[in-house]
């Protein structure tokens, strides 16, 4: 048929099984067929999906390339940095204030910023005043899925 209707695809599949499927999509795009897949993964979405719509509460709030949805929110970066000891409460409470830093695993910690250069300047005066080095620094681009948080969110206060 020229087109297919897939409903949460990948759900309950093995890595194995979720390969063979993107595989099999694939070839059903260059075949030319319209594909039709609703999922709550958005890794997934932005992995074989060339055209996203988000939609809320009925209403489509987003209709684009996925790379195109993700460079429009580009203005913010995910930062992730680790420290060689460990923090103390009040240092890590500091960290939050100023930069909304939240934990993860492994002692690394992340926060959004829309202001790279400067948060990172911040970011040195802050580990020189505690008297820490740095190990580990990375930086990772906005994500369709927290583009999608957002839109979500802005259009709730619509």
């Amino acid at each position: 048929p020229p087109i297919l209707i897939f409903d949460e695809p990948t759900s309950g599949l093995d890595p194995i099984s979720i390969n063979i499927l993107r595989k099999q999509i694939q070839t059903l795009k260059d075949e030319g067929k319209t594909i039709f897949i609703t999922t709550h993964d958005m890794l997934e979405a932005q992995r074989i999906c060339d055209r996203i719509l988000i939609m809320n509460k009925g209403r489509i709030i987003a209709d684009e390339n996925p790379d195109v949805l993700r460079e429009n929110f580009k203005q913010t970066l995910n930062i992730m940095f680790s420290f060689q000891s460990e923090l103390s409460e009040r240092q890590f409470n500091d960290l939050k204030k100023q930069f909304g830093v939240r934990k993860t695993e492994n002692n690394t910690f992340v926060f959004s910023s829309d202001d790279p250069l400067r948060d990172l300047s911040l970011l040195q005066n802050f580990k020189k005043e505690a008297n820490l080095q740095i190990e580990k620094l990375k930086f990772e681009e906005t994500t369709l899925e927290e583009v999608f948080i957002h839109l979500i969110k802005g259009d709730l206060l619509k």
